[in-house]
C-alpha cells in the first residue's frame, strides 16, 4: 500500500499539486497495473474503502478550493455588487483588487482549532478568486465591507463615454 498512500499524502496540499499527484498516480496505473492490482489484492477491503474514502474526500477538497471563495455577483443599474464566502476572516486578512473589468479577491482563511479533526471539508489558508465582469467599472470607485463571514465588493460601473456628435452644415 505503499506507493499510492505516499502518492495521496504528498501532493494534495493544493490543487496543482493535487492534479500533478493525479497525472503520476494514472502513469502508475498505465506503466504498471500489475503492480497496483498486486497491492490491491493484499488490502483488506476495509483498507481500499479507507484509501477511496480519503482520495475522494482530497479531491473535493481539491476541486472546492479551484472556486473558492464562493461568490454570488449581481448586477444592478449602476453597479455590480459580489458577495463572497470568507469565513473567520478580519477585514485586515482581505484584499481586494479591482481593474477595468475585474474584481480579485484575496484571503486568508483561518483554520479552526476545535479539537481533533474527524472531517475537514472548509478550505482554509489563503484563497483567492478573480471575477470577470461584463461591463467596464470604475475601479478607484470599488468600495468593500468585511463581516460575519462574507465580504460585500460594491463597483460603480464606469460612466458611457458616448457623446452625441451634431453634424455641421458643410461650407
Amino acid at each position: 500500500m505503499g506507493v499510492i498512500e505516499d502518492m495521496m499524502k504528498v501532493g494534495m496540499r493544493s490543487a496543482k499539486a493535487g492534479l500533478e499527484a493525479t497525472e503520476e498516480l494514472i502513469k502508475l496505473f498505465r506503466e504498471d497495473g500489475r503492480l497496483v492490482g498486486s497491492i490491491l489484492k493484499e488490502m483488506e477491503p476495509e483498507e481500499i474503502t479507507e484509501l477511496l474514502e480519503g482520495a475522494s474526500s482530497q479531491l473535493i477538497r481539491m476541486i472546492r478550493s479551484l472556486h473558492t471563495p464562493a461568490v454570488d455577483v449581481f448586477e444592478r443599474s449602476g453597479e455590480f455588487v459580489i458577495v463572497a464566502e470568507v469565513p473567520g476572516a478580519r477585514p485586515e486578512d482581505v484584499q481586494v483588487r479591482a481593474g477595468e473589468r475585474f474584481v480579485e479577491i484575496t484571503a486568508n482563511i483561518p483554520k479552526m482549532r476545535e479539537g481533533e479533526a474527524k472531517t475537514r471539508e472548509r478550505v482554509t489558508g489563503e484563497v483567492r478568486r478573480r471575477i470577470d465582469l461584463p461591463e467596464k467599472i470604475n475601479p478607484s470607485a470599488v468600495s468593500a465591507k468585511c463581516g460575519r463571514g462574507l465580504l460585500i465588493v460594491r463597483a460603480p460601473k464606469a460612466e458611457a463615454s458616448e457623446i452625441e456628435v451634431k453634424p455641421m452644415e458643410e461650407e
